[in-house]
């Protein structure tokens, strides 16, 4: 128990620290499964973009048993828009924790217009849960217009959304 507060000190920033440690100290609590609502809202407003990274893999990984709470899932919606590229990528999956579940859909295909191609490469592969969606037909229509767009064939990596979206 000690440990695991010293721990959260470390991650809420009550003790004067710099990054690295509070992504050390956030690791080491999902690690052990000791993370609590606050401390993950409390990373997801982190200055340092690995920190939010962390806390979506921190909701991600919750149990049944300790769902986050829909502040937190609110919380984990506004890092679909974050600054970081890797924050928005890990806000992706993060979007239908916990995994199964085809409430995401709405999101992936909001990120096919992401400015990052990893983003939207994910985004893409993710749509293939959304087939029993109440977005399944957007879904299909979005797909088939990706493989479609040839715009991007002749530039260096430019076939990427397109093998993506065929698979």
């Amino acid at each position: 128990p000690d440990a695991v507060a010293t721990l959260a000190r470390l991650v809420s920033g009550t003790a004067v620290n710099g990054a690295r440690v509070r992504r050390v100290a956030f690791e080491a609590l999902i690690a052990a499964r000791r993370i609590t609502d606050a401390l993950i809202l409390h990373g997801l407003g982190d200055a340092d973009a690995q920190v939010r990274r962390l806390a979506l893999i921190a909701i991600e990984r919750a149990t049944d048993a300790a769902l986050p709470g829909s502040d937190v899932r609110d919380a984990a919606q506004k890092a679909l828009a974050d600054e970081s590229m890797l924050v928005r990528l890990q806000a992706l999956p993060t979007a239908s924790a916990p995994a199964g579940q085809a409430d995401g859909c709405p999101a992936y295909l909001q990120a096919l217009g992401d400015r990052d191609a990893p983003v939207v490469l994910t985004a893409i592969d993710l749509l293939g849960s959304c087939g029993q969606s109440p977005e399944a037909s957007d879904v299909i229509d979005r797909l088939e217009r990706t493989v479609n767009d040839l715009s991007g064939a002749g530039s260096p990596r430019g076939w990427h959304r397109n093998a993506h979206a065929i698979v």
